[in-house]
């Protein structure tokens, strides 16, 4: 059995093109004479692209909910990576119309899509005004959505953005997120 060991090319100087040098792994064979097996760079090149490759296309799932017209609300959002990793967020954002907490629920998927670095992100939601007006097929006139859309389609174009409206029951457990972040405030603020 050859035994394994791990030899390192050394650093004199603590400067940046000197930390940078790449690491080289050797396995001795049987008369303890090293072997390159490939250097470490190889290894974190091919992580890299997996682990990028994995979170470059992301599918999101959001809800807005408001109970009472302005009342209680909250957003729930599913995000869905290709590995089958999955990011739920329910949150509490006030006292909002439906509409608000709808583009709310967008913004918090578009801002989640960014920080894990995503090249595309497909967006589900069950609300019609925020797909069309993302869309283009309705202009946004409503002061209370104007700056809400505009940042939306702005952190948009950083992304392969696609948006299509699903029926509710497809969207149940974004849904579910967002009435309970709604209801959880509402029950709080009761007592």
């Amino acid at each position: 059995m050859p035994r394994q060991s791990r030899h390192y090319t050394g650093r004199t100087k603590f400067r940046a093109e000197t930390i940078c040098q790449p690491v080289e792994i050797f396995l001795c064979n049987e008369h303890n004479e090293p072997r390159k097996v490939l250097d470490a760079a190889h290894y974190v090149r091919a992580w890299w692209q997996k682990v990028s490759s994995d979170m470059s296309h992301l599918v999101a799932y959001v809800d807005g909910s408001s109970h009472g017209s302005p009342g209680p609300s909250g957003i729930g959002v599913v995000v869905e990576d290709p590995g089958g990793g999955r990011v739920r967020i329910a949150k509490w954002i006030g006292w909002q119309d439906n509409n608000v907490a709808e583009y709310v629920a967008l913004l918090e998927a578009l801002q989640c899509a960014l920080r894990r670095k995503a090249r595309s992100l497909r967006v589900y939601s069950d609300s019609d005004v925020v797909v069309r007006q993302m869309s283009g097929e309705y202009a946004c006139h409503s002061p209370r959505l104007y700056s809400l859309n505009w940042i939306c389609r702005k952190l948009a174009r950083a992304l392969e953005f696609d948006i299509t409206r699903i029926p509710r029951e497809q969207n149940a457990e974004a849904n579910d997120l967002a009435n309970s972040a709604a209801r959880l405030c509402q029950d709080v603020t009761d007592t």
